[in-house]
């Protein structure tokens, strides 16, 4: 799955993000790759050679998805909130307009696949907790998509399956790789986006 993800991933065509249908795919696209790459990457390098044991285990491997996928839902937030940071002037202060659609897109981002086991609760109330978090970010200024990427970052650590007295050795190096991928992320999507006919499918434009 990741590397089908990386290789469509690096091959999107730069300017190409002009519609809903193309934004809500490349937000998934990009959750799953950064949440994923992320959380293995550091489980196998802490686990050592004991790690492909580890990897085998039941118990550890459905640890690893809770992770993996409840990360997913916290970069899918992050995501969103930089956008609506980089769509705020385009919105032309209605933000209610532009709150609502993003929900809509966040949703859209959702459908794309069905709830992951022992996640389903989650996968349901993941609306309603980005609609308030998504409305107390529009009431404070815009950030850096570094600042922003702390919600996840902190969200992966507190959820990889590595015992605290190991990873808390490793929780300022753990939530900056999630950080450095987010931007990345940030640069892709400023290269990709087409604003107008974004805002403009959006509804958010005047």
């Amino acid at each position: 799955m990741l590397t089908e993800i990386i290789g469509r991933w690096k091959g999107l065509r730069k300017n190409n993000i002009c519609t809903v249908e193309a934004l809500s795919e490349f937000l998934d696209e990009q959750s799953a790759y950064i949440s994923q790459s992320s959380a293995y990457s550091y489980c196998r390098a802490r686990t050592g050679f004991m790690g492909p044991k580890l990897f085998d285990e039941k118990g550890f491997s459905e640890e690893l998805e809770v992770c993996k996928w409840t990360t997913y839902l916290a970069v899918l937030e992050d995501m969103l909130i930089f956008l609506e940071m980089q769509l705020r002037p385009d919105g032309r202060g209605d933000q209610e307009k532009l709150h609502h659609a993003l929900c809509g897109v966040h949703q859209s981002v959702l459908n794309r696949r069905p709830p992951p086991p022992r996640l389903e609760q989650l996968w349901l109330d993941a609306g309603k907790a980005f609609a308030l978090r998504l409305a107390q970010s529009q009431m404070a200024a815009p950030k850096t998509a570094d600042v922003v990427a702390n919600h996840s970052g902190r969200v992966l650590y507190d959820n990889v399956p590595i015992h605290i007295d190991l990873k808390k050795l490793d929780e300022e190096m753990l939530v900056n790789s999630l950080r450095f991928r987010f931007l990345r992320f940030a640069e892709e999507l400023e290269e990709a986006l087409e604003k107008d006919p974004l805002v403009r499918e959006l509804g958010v434009g005047g």
